[in-house]
């Protein structure tokens, strides 16, 4: 019935129903019902109804459909566990009876080991009796042969055949080594030892003539000899003596001193340096030759021991002219012990290359024997390389030029000479370039620049002695001009010259205005000159530091790294010689590295001076320099106001006083402070001129260096000094409003005429400076307007707004007219 409804209602045009549309999790029954009434083809009440009623019969036969398909596969599924049950109990069984069968395999498999083990613990023990009855038929064997040869040893050694002879040494050793100590054969060692003295003398000498003549095969027939007998390191020492240091020897003793002394006993003559020096090249070069020549014969004749016989030897050579060879290297210069060390550098470094067997692609020395080898033979030097700051120090202060021209700043400064003490000046910073470049090149030579620190350190203390030397001269100048002498922060110039008061009678130079100004400015040139040669000395130093931390920072890392034991074949240098023989030195310069590379991180790379001492000093001449230069210019000013401050005018009693002897005083300036003004407002115009004249001089000398193709930076520097009339006026000014006011406090007591006296000279002078300088000076203008207060009102004065904006200066100058405040 169901198929047959099904099929009419097939037939009608009704909704279509998929059971995917009830799995859906997302399923909405009202949207369902909503979507089947609307596939109704007519919208009539009957027709919908009947549409409804449709798909309502469609959904329960679709659901009777499911429930008759669940029903038959549950009845199939119950009928099928019966026979799955069946199943597991026959595996179950099965399994079972694998396991016995299994246990009882392992059973049979545990008594045939129990049984094995046995026999082949019988087995072992059967053996080691075998073993032993075999050693002691071999021992019996041994000692009737050891027996026997001990007995024919003296008839063996009268015979002189080495080859016969290394047999029987051969053979009685082994004899020995299985008897053991036997009483019977105690004194075989001692005949053995005869033996091998006996022998040992008989081949020497067939060695020798073997390694003299480059016989390869005889040569190696007597190696195999004293090896057989023991005797292989007579190979050792007779190699050495034939092949490599006796040649070089005669070679070591060739070189003659051109003075016929013996340069054995100390140090030599200085032409019998230089001759060494000369000499020494083409020695270290027949080294390198002989060396590469052996390992390629050795290879040849002893490949087994070929680099340890010319590694040995070439020590074995070093150890011999050690001591000689310290003494011909031992000289007061520098320069020639330099050239000497890079010499003996370079043919050594290339014979410890070839004791590596690199070039010729034959097996050779290890690395850590090549770099002993070398660091042994560089030796000699290591005593004066260990003092090279000194002697470096030295040389840079043995500059003939240099130690003259501060002689001349000396002398000129004790003649009050300002002109010749700045050309002196000048020419001590000439050299400071030309020292630098002789000690950079002295270092390069001793280590490619390991003794850096040492010569950066020697370079600082000569250049500040050097600046210091023009320091100690302008005080000198001072001296010998009658000018204050300051206390310097330096106890070496303070020492030198010490600090002293101006002269009591100072009278001032005699020379002109412009003479006086344009050897100041003169001096002012010396300064420059003096900064920028250390300046451009920092800088050349700050690019050599870079370069040699760009070539040796690598190498003292590795040296001073975790794998620093591990030569390898690169290390074999003579830079790497020169840190093994030296590792704390090379932790120094390693740690200047380090404190290159952090001053420029943090400092954008223009933090770190490597002469830090003489950048100080500079600073100091040029702030003496400027000082002086000040005084002098402010000096006909300064010498106004001496003793300003003791005029009896200013205790003088006012005319209805009474007092006798009363000076008339106007309320004009005095004639000293219009004379020091006067001079002060006439000085610009002569600084003017003097810029004009030295700007004509510094293109006339420029012409002068280029039409002779030779310029000198320095120098050009020192012409090219700036004279700012106005800002050096400003300066002048503001020192001379200073010495007045220094004079003005020092006055005990002010009568009513002296303060007006006073108030005019300070009003008057706080108009020129003001006129020269931005600024008005303040303390002027207070005393001014202080003494020039009525005496009756200046109390209320000094409580005014305008009194207290004085400070200080009412209290000092109510204290002058004895005004209590």
């Amino acid at each position: 019935r169901r198929l047959a409804r099904a099929r009419r209602s097939r037939g009608r045009r009704t909704m279509s129903i998929s059971i995917d549309d009830f799995s859906d999790p997302a399923f909405d029954v009202k949207a369902w019902v909503n979507r089947a009434a609307a596939g109704c083809p007519s919208q009539d009440s009957e027709q919908v109804e009947k549409y409804l009623s449709e798909v309502e019969m469609k959904l329960q036969l679709m659901a009777e459909d499911i429930s008759l398909a669940l029903e038959e596969q549950s009845v199939s599924g119950l009928r099928r566990i019966p026979r799955a049950v069946a199943e597991i109990d026959r595996v179950e069984h099965d399994t079972k009876s694998l396991q016995s069968r299994i246990q009882g395999i392992l059973r049979r498999l545990d008594d045939a080991e129990g049984a094995s083990r046995d026999a082949v613990r019988t087995l072992a023990s059967v053996d080691k009796v075998k073993t032993r009855m075999e050693h002691a038929r071999e021992t019996l064997a041994n000692a009737a042969g050891l027996a026997e040869l001990v007995a024919s040893v003296d008839g063996v050694a009268a015979t002189g055949d080495v080859r016969h002879m290394a047999d029987v040494l051969s053979s009685m050793r082994r004899g020995l080594r299985v008897v053991g100590n036997v009483p019977e054969f105690a004194d075989a060692p001692n005949r053995v030892e005869v033996l091998e003295r006996r022998m040992e003398t008989l081949a020497r000498p067939e060695l020798v003539s073997a390694l003299a003549a480059s016989d390869v095969v005889r040569a190696e027939e007597m190696r195999d000899v004293l090896f057989v007998s023991g005797r292989l390191s007579a190979l050792f020492s007779a190699y050495a003596d034939t092949r490599l240091v006796e040649p070089l020897l005669r070679e070591w003793r060739t070189f003659t001193p051109p003075s016929g002394g013996n340069t054995r006993g100390g140090l030599g003559p200085e032409k019998d340096i230089a001759a060494f020096a000369e000499w020494v090249p083409g020695y270290a070069s027949a080294v390198a030759d002989a060396v590469a020549r052996e390992v390629a014969w050795t290879n040849k004749a002893f490949p087994k021991e070929s680099s340890e016989l010319v590694v040995n030897a070439w020590r074995y050579l070093s150890e011999q002219t050690r001591k000689e060879f310290s003494q011909r290297a031992a000289t007061k210069s520098l320069d020639l012990f330099a050239t000497t060390y890079a010499a003996s550098a370079d043919g050594f470094g290339r014979a410890a290359t070839a004791l590596l067997g690199t070039e010729n692609g034959v097996p050779g020395a290890s690395p850590e024997a090549a770099l002993e080898a070398l660091t042994l033979a560089l030796a000699p030097f290591q005593g004066v390389r260990a003092r090279y700051a000194e002697l470096e120090g030295k040389s840079l202060r043995d500059n003939a030029g240099v130690v003259s021209a501060l002689a001349d700043a000396n002398e000129a400064a004790q003649r009050g000479d300002v002109e010749s003490l700045a050309f002196a000046a000048t020419a001590v910073s000439f050299g400071l370039a030309s020292s630098a470049a002789a000690a950079t090149t002295r270092c390069e030579k001793l280590g490619s620049g390991l003794e850096t620190a040492a010569m950066l350190t020697a370079l600082d203390t000569t250049t500040t002695d050097r600046v210091r030397g023009n320091c100690v001269a302008l005080r000198r100048l001072r001296l010998a001009r009658g000018m204050v002498v300051p206390r310097s922060r330096d106890a070496l110039e303070e020492t030198a010259v010490p600090a002293r008061a101006a002269a009591a009678n100072q009278t001032g130079d005699q020379t002109s205005d412009e003479a006086n100004v344009r050897a100041a400015v003169s001096l002012l040139a010396a300064s420059a000159a003096t900064t920028s040669a250390v300046v451009g000395l920092s800088k050349t130093l700050t690019e050599w530091l870079h370069a040699k931390r760009d070539t040796l920072a690598p190498s003292l890392a590795a040296a001073g790294g975790p794998d620093a034991d591990a030569v390898s074949v690169t290390s074999v240098t003579p830079v790497f010689a020169a840190i093994a023989a030296d590792p704390e030195k090379a932790k120094q310069l390693l740690h200047l590295f380090e404190t290159l590379d952090t001053a420029e991180k943090e400092n954008d790379g223009n933090a770190f001076d490597p002469i830090p001492g003489a950048t100080s000093q500079a600073k100091t001449f040029a702030s003496a320099t400027r000082l002086f230069v000040l005084e002098t210019l402010a000096s006909k000013a300064l010498l106004e106001f001496a003793g300003y401050a003791r005029r009896a005018g200013w205790r003088a009693a006012d005319a209805r006083g009474g007092e006798e002897s009363t000076p008339s005083f106007s309320h004009y300036p005095t004639s000293a402070v219009t004379n020091a003004g006067e001079y002060l407002l006439s000085l610009p115009q002569t600084l003017e001129q003097i810029a004009e004249a030295r700007e004509e001089d510094r293109l006339a000398a420029a012409a002068g260096d280029e039409s002779n193709e030779s310029g000198n930076k320095v120098a050009d520097d020192a012409h090219r000094v700036e004279l700012d009339a106005g800002e050096w006026m400003a300066d002048v000014a503001r020192l001379a409003g200073d010495a007045l006011l220094l004079e003005i406090k020092n006055v005990k007591t002010l009568s009513e005429q002296g303060a007006a006296q006073l108030a005019a000279d300070a009003e008057y002078f706080a108009n020129v400076v003001a006129a020269l300088a931005p600024e008005p000076p303040a303390a002027l203008v207070a005393v001014a307007s202080c003494c020039a207060a009525p005496r009756d009102a200046f109390a209320a004065f000094a409580r005014s707004e305008a009194g207290a904006a004085h400070g200080d200066v009412v209290k000092l100058v109510g204290a002058m007219r004895n005004i209590e405040v």
